[in-house]
């Protein structure tokens, strides 16, 4: 359900506009059935960031469900066995009641009797979704002319069925952000789906594709698309991060733009900074950044937490471990030995592809000054255990519940491997991972 809401997910909710209950009731026609229950999602777009959605109960292909609507927009999703709907509906006024009559056709979805600005949104949805399509399947075998005409398809598409469908000004607004949303997506990756670099197609210059992004994306409904962030921020000169945020406030009007983009180019600086080198240069850049743009406090913070990055620094306190019996055990228990972590999940599919390099790598090294540690996040014990013992997993198991060590070490992702020192101080952040060939020589190294 992530793939589904990420291409519409907001990056905020709109606070200067009151909601209404709205109650949307409806059946569900075409996919699905006994057979393949219908997973369905139904909620106001401007909310989807603060509040993911939860299925709407459906029973005999009927549902009813109520919304706080604020400005129109709604996001309807459903997923039938391993296939994903998305469009998004737009109601005028906000409270009273909605009929949907959804209908679900192989990956596509429509709402029956729609008016004029749905069957616009509908309208495009398709078209989007053919063309991706395409590409998906056909697009290493398609023509370099094929593949650009699909591509600028999108822009004019936007037009058309705005112009045919005589659509309102909010909604052509919307749909012409998400057709440069989904242009600049294929664009920047339109080598995975074709094969082919932007030389290769004579598409280096992508002002032929797309206008500058300040043209379309500086208002507030831009923020609905998750790409937005990364596309503003992609449009800012090269420079530091003074440079970056200067030119981002001096290029967008829309406040909540600027938020999104400064979120993301800060979240950027904050993931990549080399902390061990130039910690306190770059604390004294988002200090200063912070103080003349009144940014939230939440950026210093989490820049602080990566002081426990630095080779050196010791293992965090207060994090809390316990072993397969539920006890309690303190990382001082190894003091002594070099401690190889895996911060690993039991729904982490490349965690789990790890495993079976992990238990190699510590039946082959034999350095007694070496132990390993696997640590998972999981929030569910019972998932944890029950994977360890699918995976007869042997050796230091233990679980951090409450994710206090990734959190306190800035960790974002897993497989996540890191290595302390025999006084339980950093020696290695972002370790080799099990599968890479000099994890081994490193580790037999270790005195």
């Amino acid at each position: 359900m992530n793939k589904l809401i990420a291409f519409l997910l907001a990056a905020f909710t709109f606070t200067n506009v009151s909601a209404q209950t709205l109650k949307v009731t409806g059946e569900i026609t075409g996919d699905g059935g006994k057979d393949k229950p219908v997973q369905l999602y139904i909620q106001p777009m401007e909310s989807l960031f603060n509040s993911p959605p939860s299925p709407v109960e459906v029973k005999d292909n009927k549902f009813i469900t109520e919304l706080n609507l604020k400005d129109g927009f709604i996001f309807i999703g459903a997923v039938v066995g391993q296939t994903q709907y998305m469009l998004p509906y737009y109601k005028e006024g906000k409270g009273g009641e909605l009929s949907l009559p959804i209908v679900l056709d192989k990956g596509i979805i429509t709402v029956k009797g729609a008016d004029h600005n749905n069957r616009a949104l509908g309208g495009f949805n398709a078209i989007m979704g053919k063309n991706r399509r395409k590409l998906w399947l056909e697009g290493k075998e398609l023509s370099k002319e094929a593949i650009t005409g699909l591509l600028k398809e999108l822009g004019t598409a936007s037009d058309s069925v705005c112009r045919t469908e005589n659509c309102s000004p909010t909604v052509q607004k919307y749909i012409n952000i998400w057709a440069y949303n989904t242009m600049h997506d294929l664009y920047e990756n339109i080598s995975f789906f074709t094969g082919k670099s932007h030389a290769e197609l004579g598409a280096e210059d992508r002002s032929s594709f797309l206008a500058p992004p300040q043209k379309v994306l500086d208002c507030d409904m831009a923020c609905y698309f998750a790409n937005t962030p990364r596309i503003v921020a992609s449009s800012l000169p090269e420079g530091d991060l003074a440079t970056r945020i200067g030119a981002l406030y001096k290029e967008y009007r829309s406040d909540n733009v600027k938020k999104a983009a400064q979120e993301a180019i800060i979240n950027e600086f904050i993931a990549k900074f080399d902390y061990a080198k130039n910690y306190q240069d770059g604390l004294e850049q988002l200090t200063a950044l912070s103080e003349k743009y009144k940014l939230p406090e939440s950026y210093l913070k989490a820049f602080r937490k990566r002081k426990a990055t630095i080779p050196g620094n010791p293992f965090p306190e207060g994090v809390t471990m316990t072993d397969l019996n539920g006890n309690k055990v303190d990382f001082s228990k190894f003091r002594g030995k070099y401690v190889y972590i895996d911060m690993w999940a039991s729904w982490c599919a490349p965690c789990i592809r790890e495993i079976p390099h992990l238990k190699k790598l510590e039946e082959e090294v034999k350095n007694e000054n070496v132990v390993f540690l696997s640590l998972s996040i999981d929030t569910n014990e019972e998932s944890w255990k029950k994977k360890v013992k699918e995976l007869d997993l042997k050796g230091n198991l233990l679980i951090d519940s409450k994710n206090e060590l990734p959190k306190a070490l800035g960790v974002s992702g897993i497989p996540f491997f890191v290595i302390y020192d025999k006084e339980g101080k950093l020696y290695k952040y972002n370790a080799p991972r099990p599968s890479d060939a000099n994890v081994k020589e490193m580790l037999e190294q270790l005195r």
